[in-house]
């Protein structure tokens, strides 16, 4: 993880900034570990090194630290593009949490859009990821593509369109998103909360339920970027 200057960013800093801070010496050079179900739930803090190396870009994903508009020490995506093979769905761009796989992940984070591109207009979630070939994820968007869906040997397959908006972009305010995934009655089930009400909910065929795998966040692979604060992953037991 390393702090990045933004075009345009009032608020960014550089990393002898971000190097400078005090409580971040503190840290010291920590070993990113793989966490266990035991370890959850976790918030990540990005003043814990530990807790920085946790998080693994996707092909070049942007994923640093800055401050926020209010000068908090936050995680910032900004507009530099992912560079995916050839061979595999490259529409969206993401980091995944160093974890062991996990059959009912919750994962939540609050987001307020980036002073670059157009802001927040759509997040993803990644779950049952075996490979970056194979995933599954949740698209929360402020458009009638907001849906439930999966890539399974590079292809991508739409499994559920909502058809209507649950997310809109705000630069002046963080909102809330959470994506869980639950065991109801013997069916998998994957619900979507945007700032605490249910926006979304699909319950997967049989055959057709994820499996356990890593979690991950992110947004569309174009211009968009945003501050992600209070990200916090969690698992049934």
């Amino acid at each position: 993880m390393y702090a990045r200057t933004s075009r345009g960013a009032k608020h960014w800093v550089s990393l002898l900034a971000v190097a400078g801070l005090v409580v971040l010496a503190l840290q010291g050079a920590v070993a990113a570990q793989s966490l266990t179900a035991a370890d959850l739930p976790v918030t990540f803090d990005p003043l814990k090194s530990a807790h920085r190396e946790l998080f693994e870009p996707m092909f070049g994903t942007p994923f640093n630290l800055g401050f926020d508009p209010v000068g908090t020490l936050v995680f910032y995506m900004g507009t530099d593009l992912a560079q995916y093979p050839g061979d595999v769905y490259s529409n969206i761009r993401y980091v995944l949490i160093k974890s062991e796989d996990l059959a009912y992940p919750t994962l939540e984070f609050d987001a307020r859009g980036g002073t670059e591109g157009s802001g927040n207009p759509s997040h993803v979630v990644i779950f049952g990821w075996q490979d970056y070939k194979n995933y599954y994820y949740v698209y929360a968007a402020e458009s009638p593509e907001t849906r439930v869906a999966r890539v399974v040997d590079g292809q991508h397959q739409t499994l559920y369109r909502h058809g209507s908006v649950i997310w809109y972009r705000d630069r002046d305010k963080y909102q809330h998103l959470k994506v869980e995934l639950a065991n109801v009655d013997g069916k998998t089930v994957v619900n979507t909360y945007v700032n605490g009400e249910l926006a979304m909910s699909y319950t997967f065929p049989a055959g057709q339920e994820p499996p356990a795998g890593r979690v991950g966040l992110g947004g569309w692979n174009g211009a968009h970027s945003a501050y992600f604060k209070n990200i916090r992953l969690s698992a049934a037991r």
